[in-house]
């Protein structure tokens, strides 16, 4: 399927394998982000697998991480 056919919120693989959190489509390319939260533009067109979908954004161990930096547990 095309990234631009996956629903926002998705997990998906790449046909290299490695996967990533997608976040939606914006234009030509994608914003989505590794499990570190380094994001990550990948072109709209490009084959992907979806590996699950989230009904809303899920919080990633990093995102975990600074609130707790903060001290907003």
């Amino acid at each position: 399927m095309k990234l631009y056919e996956v629903p926002r919120y998705s997990r998906i693989r790449l046909p290299s394998g490695a996967e990533l959190n997608f976040d939606h489509i914006d234009g030509m390319y994608s914003y989505c982000s590794d499990d570190n939260g380094t994001a990550h533009h990948i072109a709209a067109w490009v084959d992907v697998e979806i590996v699950s979908h989230y009904e809303q954004k899920p919080v990633l161990m990093s995102e975990t991480a600074a609130i707790r930096a903060r001290g907003n547990t």
